[in-house]
């Protein structure tokens, strides 16, 4: 099964953020972000919460939600003391979006 990737306007902002420093790191982030596609769970991924996991491409962590035939990739920032400090929130962010995406998909039917 292939997914479709989606990136939440804040990792947009960080990726941007990252090529305007290094491109050529930009560039290898999204590469391992795009093999996401066909293995959204690869080797060395940790799962945060439910439908909900990490990935790492060197000192960078990415973030992202797994659904039935897509990724949303929520969160690509550089490892620090603060790098985990606002994922309880975006955990609760990710759980609602699911939710609202689970409840939209019902409604299709």
């Amino acid at each position: 099964m292939t997914h479709k990737i989606y990136f939440h306007p804040d990792a947009e902002g960080e990726m941007a953020s990252i090529a305007q420093g290094n491109k050529k790191i930009a560039t290898q982030i999204l590469d391992r972000i795009h093999k996401l596609d066909k293995d959204p769970l690869p080797p060395g991924f940790k799962k945060i919460a439910e439908k909900i996991y990490r990935i790492r491409y060197g000192d960078f962590r990415i973030v992202y939600a797994v659904m039935s035939d897509r990724v949303v990739v929520y969160k690509i920032t550089k490892r620090d003391k603060n790098t985990y400090k606002d994922l309880p929130a975006i955990v609760k962010h990710l759980k609602r979006m699911l939710e609202e995406i689970n409840q939209f998909k019902s409604g299709e039917k």
